[in-house]
């Protein structure tokens, strides 16, 4: 897990698992080979806009570089809009669609990846 804070206040954090709990489903799109799940990136919304998500992201990226993983994926909620913009703005791909149910509602959430070591073309 990484934090972000300001002073001593809590104002963002990233949840990352790798290996096996991290690993993607094959009927969802990814195309890393080894891939880590960006499971959460929240901030409040005290700081949007102000780069906190933007630091929290790259942080993510960088653990991810650490341990050795080709990328990284994601499923953002479908409603959430402002989330879905963010991800690709920073360079993360729309690779498919994951469904899952909650109760008696089927949700339908885009997935997104996003390789984590640049390579030459």
């Amino acid at each position: 897990m990484l934090v972000a804070t300001v002073g001593r206040a809590l104002v963002g954090y990233a949840l990352l698992l790798f290996g096996p709990d991290g690993a993607p489903a094959p009927n969802l799109g990814v195309t890393l080979q080894r891939a880590g799940l960006l499971s959460k990136c929240y901030a409040v919304p005290e700081v949007h806009g102000k780069g906190v998500a933007a630091a929290i992201l790259e942080a993510a990226e960088q653990r991810a570089r650490e341990r050795g993983v080709e990328g990284l994926w994601l499923n953002a909620n479908a409603d959430n809009h402002r989330a879905q913009r963010f991800y690709s703005k920073h360079g993360w791909e729309r690779v498919g669609d994951i469904d899952f149910v909650v109760g008696e509602v089927v949700h339908h959430d885009p997935v997104f990846q996003k390789p984590v070591f640049q390579t030459d073309v």
